[in-house]
């Protein structure tokens, strides 16, 4: 998982959904840093 740091099988779905906005918001800072 992205950012957390678990087993995907050990994670919750909260754990999924932190994973998930930590990599949108990567994507995004990413992009604003290279614009």
């Amino acid at each position: 998982m992205h950012v957390v740091g678990k087993d995907p099988i050990a994670a919750s779905a909260e754990d999924w959904l932190h994973a998930a906005a930590h990599a949108v918001r990567d994507q995004m800072v990413g992009r604003w840093m290279d614009s």
